[in-house]
């Protein structure tokens, strides 16, 4: 099934809460790559291409890509409840919660702290940080 776009945009800004505010807490941002460039850099983003290379600055310096498909990964396994939290199972209401969100595909209801979970499932299979 082809991604639509407001998905594509969709994965796009939960990419940028998290690298622009949400996983800073744990990590360095080593390099970041969200638009096509040009003078308008908001209408130009790369929704396809975006990514970034991030520092695990708990975990030895061990470097990971952030892309789509890491975002895509996270989301799909919080929202089936396959992500772990600290190792246990995740509560239901956050396992619901993460579920109408990828459902929907509302952007709004991503703040930085979701973000940062959804990249720690997407990487880990864990949210081990927060």
């Amino acid at each position: 099934m082809p991604r639509t776009e407001s998905r594509a945009q969709f994965l796009h800004d939960v990419f940028v809460t998290a690298i622009e505010g949400g996983v800073n807490y744990w990590a360095s941002v080593a390099s970041y790559h969200w638009t096509l460039g040009g003078p308008e850099p908001l209408d130009n983003c790369d929704l396809e291409g975006f990514r970034a290379e991030i520092i695990d600055n708990e975990d030895e310096g061990k470097r990971y890509d952030v892309s789509r498909k890491v975002i895509a990964r996270g989301l799909n396994l919080i929202a089936s409840g396959k992500c772990t939290y600290g190792g246990r199972e995740m509560a239901p209401e956050m396992v619901k919660a993460y579920r109408a969100i990828n459902a929907t595909n509302e952007g709004g209801d991503v703040d930085a702290n979701r973000a940062d979970n959804i990249v720690q499932a997407g990487l880990f299979g864990d949210i081990r940080y927060g």
